[in-house]
C-alpha cells in the first residue's frame, strides 16, 4: 500500500482510536460492575409496584371495613377482626416467609404468594357471613402476601442500595401507596355492589406477580449437563419436594429469627415491650378514622375518604425527614424515637376535640407524620441496640411480638364502639398506648447502663478471682519447693 497522506491519516486516527479506547478502559478498570447487568433500575420499580398493590390494599382496607359493616350488618369488633387478623398475619409469618425466599428465592415466593392472594380476594366475593373473611382476606390473602416484606430486604442486596431514610425492612406500611389506594377504593364504591369492588381488587395481587417475574438475576451461561435421565429415587419429584420445605435452610431461619435468648438482653425486652404497647394503636387511626367522621356527621363518604389520604402523603413526608434527621450526629435517637411515640399517642388520645373536618384533618396529618418518623426509624434503634449480627434474631421476635399487638388492638376498640357507641374511648386506649409506650422507651439508657454496671461487676469479680487463684497456686508451688529443698 503506497504511504499517501491519506492512508497515513487513516492510520494515526485509528491508532489515536486504539489509544483513547485503552485509556478509558484504564480508567474505568476501577468502577464497579453494575448489579444484574445495569438492570436494577427494573427491580426498583417492581418493587415500587408490588408495594403499591400489596401494602397499599392492607393500609386502604379501612374504607371496606365501613361497607363491610352495612353489609353484613355484624358488630364493630367482630368486623374489625377481618382487619386485625390481615395485619397480624403479616408479622407473625414472618420467619416462615423468609426460610423460604431463602429456599425458593423471593422471585418464586412473591409470585405464589400474589396467587394465592388473589384467590383469597376473588372467593371473598361469596362470604355468606363475616368469619368466612377471616379465612380469606384475613389469613389467606395477607399470610401469602408476606413474603413482600422479605423480598425489600433482599432486593436491596441485589442491586446495592443504601438509603438511611427508607430503610425499614418491615416495608411495612408504605403510606404514599394507601393514600393512592383509598382513593381508587372510595371510587370503587360508587353505585357498584361490594362483589364487584372487591372482584377488582382481588385481581391487584395477581399484577403484582407480573411485575415480579421482570425482577430476577441476569443469568450467566452454565455448561449443559449430561442429558442422561436420572430414575433414580433420590431425584423423584416426591423427595425433592420434601427435601424443599424440610430443607435446614428454612428450619434455621425459623430457629434464627425466632430465638428468644435474644430477650435475656434488657434493653432489648423494654423495646420489645415498647413496640408491643404502640402496635396495639397504631392501626385503630387507619381502620375507624373514615368511619369516625362519618359516624360524628363531620363528612360524607366520599370526603371521610380523604383523611386517610392525609395520613399517608403525611407520612411519606415524614419518613424521609426522620431519616434525615436520624443521621444528623447532634441528634439522640433514643430521645427522637421516644418523643415522636408520645406525640402520636397523645395526638391521637386528645383527638375528640377535633369537631370540624379541617381539625380532623389536621390530626390525621400529626399522626401520619409522627407514625412515619415511628416506621422509619425502627430498624435504625434495633440495629443501634442488638447490632447488625443479631438483626435477623432481633427482628423477627419483634415482628412476633407486634403481631400479636396488631391482632388484639383492632378487636379492643371495635368492642369498645359497641358497648358506648362511640370511638373516642377506643381511641383513647390506642393513644394512651402508643404515648406510654413511649415513656417506656425512655427506660432504655438508664436500663443499658444498669446492664453495663452489672457487667463490669462481673468482669470485675471473675478478674478477682482469677487473680486470686494465681496467687494461691504461686505459694503452693512456693511451699512445694520448700519442703523440697528440706529434704
Amino acid at each position: 500500500m503506497p504511504l499517501n497522506k491519506e492512508n497515513i491519516t487513516k492510520a494515526t486516527s485509528t491508532s489515536t482510536v486504539k489509544n483513547d479506547h485503552s485509556k478509558f478502559e484504564e480508567n474505568n478498570a476501577d468502577v464497579p460492575k453494575p448489579p444484574d447487568g445495569g438492570w436494577g433500575w427494573v427491580i426498583v420499580f417492581c418493587s415500587f409496584m408490588i408495594q403499591m398493590i400489596f401494602f397499599g390494599i392492607s393500609l386502604s382496607f379501612g374504607i371496606y371495613y365501613v361497607e363491610f359493616l352495612r353489609y353484613f350488618g355484624e358488630s364493630n369488633g367482630a368486623t374489625s377482626w377481618v382487619i386485625s387478623i390481615m395485619n397480624g398475619m403479616i408479622f407473625c409469618v414472618g420467619p416462615l416467609a423468609s426460610g423460604l425466599t431463602k429456599q425458593f428465592g423471593c422471585r418464586t415466593v412473591t409470585i405464589t404468594g400474589a396467587l394465592l392472594a388473589t384467590f383469597g380476594l376473588i372467593v371473598s366475593i361469596f362470604a355468606p357471613y363475616v368469619t368466612f373473611l377471616y379465612l380469606s382476606i384475613g389469613i389467606c390473602t395477607e399470610a401469602s402476601g408476606n413474603d413482600v416484606g422479605v423480598y425489600l430486604p433482599t432486593v436491596t442486596a441485589e442491586i446495592s442500595v443504601n438509603l438511611p431514610a427508607v430503610t425499614n425492612p418491615e416495608m411495612n406500611n408504605c403510606p404514599h401507596h394507601s393514600s393512592f389506594i383509598h382513593q381508587i377504593y372510595s371510587h370503587k364504591f360508587k353505585g357498584r355492589k361490594n362483589s364487584a369492588s372487591l372482584l377488582q381488587t382481588g385481581f391487584a395481587p395477581w399484577r403484582k406477580s407480573i411485575y415480579r417475574v421482570t425482577s430476577h438475576r441476569s443469568r450467566e451461561e452454565v455448561p449443559k449437563e449430561n442429558p442422561k435421565r436420572n430414575n433414580t429415587s433420590e431425584h423423584s419429584t416426591a423427595n425433592r419436594l420434601s427435601n424443599c420445605l424440610f430443607s435446614p435452610i428454612i428450619k434455621d431461619t425459623f430457629k434464627e429469627m425466632t430465638n428468644f435468648r435474644l430477650l435475656k438482653d434488657n434493653a432489648f425486652l423494654v423495646f420489645t415491650l415498647s413496640n408491643f404497647c404502640t402496635n396495639i394503636g397504631l392501626d385503630v387511626p387507619y381502620i375507624y378514622t373514615k368511619d369516625r367522621v362519618i359516624d360524628m356527621n363531620i363528612a360524607e363518604d366520599t370526603y371521610a375518604s380523604y383523611v386517610l389520604s392525609v395520613i399517608g402523603i403525611s407520612s411519606t413526608v415524614s419518613r424521609i425527614f426522620f431519616g434525615y434527621l436520624s443521621d444528623l450526629s447532634c441528634i439522640n435517637r433514643m430521645w427522637l424515637f421516644s418523643s415522636i411515640l408520645i406525640i402520636c399517642g397523645l395526638s391521637t388520645a386528645f383527638s375528640f376535640f377535633c369537631q370540624n373536618y379541617y381539625l380532623m384533618a389536621v390530626y390525621a396529618a400529626v399522626f401520619g407524620g409522627m407514625s412515619g418518623g415511628y416506621n422509619s426509624l425502627q430498624s435504625v434503634i434495633l440495629v443501634d441496640l442488638v447490632g447488625l449480627e443479631k438483626l435477623t434474631n432481633g427482628f423477627g421476635l419483634l415482628l412476633l411480638f407486634e403481631g400479636v399487638a396488631c391482632l388484639i388492638g383492632p378487636p379492643i376498640t371495635g368492642s369498645l364502639y359497641d358497648y358506648t357507641q362511640s370511638y373516642n374511648p377506643g381511641f383513647y386506649v390506642s393513644g394512651f398506648m402508643m404515648a406510654f409506650s413511649g415513656f417506656v422507651f425512655f427506660l432504655i439508657p438508664f436500663v443499658q447502663r444498669v446492664s453495663e454496671g452489672k457487667s463490669v461487676k462481673a468482669q470485675d469479680l471473675a478478674n478477682i478471682s482469677s487473680s486470686t487463684e494465681i496467687e494461691t497456686s504461686v505459694i503452693e508451688s512456693k511451699s512445694k519447693e520448700e519442703i523440697s529443698t528440706k529434704m
